[in-house]
């Protein structure tokens, strides 16, 4: 009766010491997944030994065996647990090292273990959902759980090579002083760079994480992550936090900006009934959209796109008032020939269009240094803007004439050394700057303020050519290899994603630290630096 009807689960129904038995069960397969023993814990024979010895003998039928549990605490005694199926002492203190939850920072990540060495997430899994994704730290998988985190260490160790792995040690001393280094520390950078770090305090030379070859561990010793979504659908494995990140921004994104805009979404509006539209709230970045023949609103996760939607947004409304007078102005014309000539042809929004709508956007500063955002502020701004619009569309097109004549300058120049060996690569960095600084729409995306000193970037390259025709070709060779490497990783991001209003800021930082560069003579506006446009550049 106890192996078959007990163990064996022939019994039906709710049965309280039976639903006990079962759960023991799953936490001693739990345990022999932790400590990767599996059918190595649970004792069939002490199992049976523990129920033999409490069931009596007329009480081995289903019906006997109901009556007898029944009584008084007969139930009771036949609760089992784990110390009741597992012999080995000390169990449950160990168990406590390969924790189902890791806490780091104030948030609790999930964490499964599978012991099936042929299978893809053999190991320890940080289960994740889509929506925690973003909060979870790149390092903190790498530093597994206390049960792993000694084996782990001292293989790392023994991954490096063999002329430096020799300097430790011994290697179980130095893992254990380590670990004892990091015992009640939380950790904040990923466990190659910690491990590094301490072992270059030991040996005097750096050794960088890149020097450890983790594939050579087991992969129950490389943690993974595994991501579902609200179902409980797998979206994504990986051995890579960073990766897993990248590969599912996308739908991070989507779904982010489908939950904020149930709030901000709007569309069809030809007046301000918006409410008011703050810069930033709880994460996201509500903004005015151009919607070609009304305005509408909705919510970014970047600020940059924000900032591009908004004022492409409040031009199109001020249009919308004021579309009799800004066609008029179009009609009479300001835009200067040689302008025309150089940058319109290539241009999908006619180039006088654009001024015009570069000049609505700098009449609005006319009125306050920040763009409208409530219904008041549009209002004012605008009532102001319509004297304005005219002049500033002038003062841009006299800019856009200037600096049409040095592109005429640089173009040539351009022509001339096209075939010199010497110059290759000279022109080939002037011939992309000019691909940038007159690239389609380029005029709207500069936007109303540099519209309206945008000839200074012309400037600056007319004095390098200068520098150029007057100094050794050295000179300028040693600032562009300062440049080079920003800037091409730039320029491929780019043109991979040229309406990534992100890259355009970045763009002109680059546009900025070029005329540091190259052109002295030319004022500087706002601080730029290497690292500056790295930072900008890795986000």
């Amino acid at each position: 009766f106890v192996r078959e009807a007990i163990l064996g689960g022939q019994l039906r129904g709710q049965i309280p010491c039976l639903d006990r038995l079962g759960k023991v069960r799953q936490q001693v397969a739990a345990a022999e997944r932790k400590l990767r023993r599996t059918g190595g814990l649970w004792l069939e024979e002490y199992a049976y030994d523990f129920y033999f010895a409490r069931i009596p003998a007329d009480a081995t039928t289903t019906k006997g065996f109901h009556a007898w549990r029944k009584l008084g605490e007969n139930e009771e005694k036949l609760m089992i647990g784990i110390r009741d199926v597992v012999w080995e002492e000390g169990i449950e203190g160990e168990l406590l090292l390969f924790p189902d939850v890791v806490t780091h920072l104030e948030r609790e990540w999930l964490v499964e273990y599978i012991c099936e060495p042929e299978a893809e997430d053999d190991g320890m899994v940080f289960e994740v959902e889509l929506a925690e994704l973003p909060h979870l730290p790149d390092y903190l998988p790498s530093w597994v759980v206390p049960g792993l985190l000694e084996e782990r260490v001292e293989l790392l160790i023994r991954s490096l090579p063999k002329d430096w792995r020799i300097r430790f040690q011994p290697l179980k001393g130095t893992t254990e002083d380590f670990l004892k280094e990091w015992t009640g520390w939380e950790p904040q950078v990923d466990l190659l760079e910690a491990l590094g770090e301490f072992l270059s305090g030991i040996c005097g030379v750096v050794i960088e994480p890149s020097m450890f070859d983790e594939s050579r561990l087991p992969k129950c010793l490389r943690p993974a992550i595994r991501v579902r979504d609200e179902k409980g659908e797998e979206l994504g494995f990986s051995e890579d936090v960073r990766e897993l990140k990248e590969r599912l921004a996308g739908m991070l994104r989507t779904r982010r900006e489908a939950a904020a805009n149930e709030a901000w979404e709007m569309t069809g509006g030809t007046f301000w009934s918006f409410g008011d539209l703050p810069l930033e709230v709880e994460g996201v970045f509500p903004a005015l959209v151009d919607e070609g023949e009304s305005v509408g609103t909705r919510a970014f996760l970047d600020r940059e796109e924000a900032e591009e939607s908004h004022r492409a947004g409040l031009t199109r409304l001020f249009w919308i008032d004021h579309e009799a007078m800004l066609r008029g102005h179009l009609k009479r014309g300001f835009l200067r020939p040689l302008a025309k000539l150089v940058f319109g042809p290539n241009q999908s929004e006619a180039l006088d269009v654009q001024v015009m709508r570069a000049a609505v956007e700098g009449s609005f500063y006319k009125k306050s240094s920040d763009l409208p955002r409530t219904a008041e502020e549009f209002a004012a701004a605008s009532e102001m803007s319509r004297g304005w619009v005219l002049d500033i569309a002038k003062s841009i097109s006299a800019e856009l004439e200037r600096a049409a004549e040095s592109y005429e300058i640089s173009s040539k120049w351009i022509r001339k050394k096209a075939d010199e060996k010497l110059y290759i690569e000279t022109v080939a960095d002037l011939t992309e700057e000019l691909e940038w600084l007159a690239r389609d729409g380029f005029l709207w995306k500069a936007g109303a303020k540099r519209a309206l000193r945008y000839g200074r970037h012309f400037d600056a390259l007319e004095e390098r050519l200068k520098r150029m025709d007057s100094l050794p070709l050295t000179k300028d060779e040693e600032k562009r290899r300062q440049l080079d490497d920003l800037w091409l990783d730039w320029l491929k991001q780019w043109r991979a994603r040229p309406e990534a209003a992100r890259l355009w800021q970045v763009g002109w930082m680059l546009a900025e630290w070029r005329i540091q560069l190259f052109a002295p003579g030319v004022p500087r506006e706002g601080k730029v630096s290497e690292k500056m446009i790295t930072k900008a550049l890795s986000r």
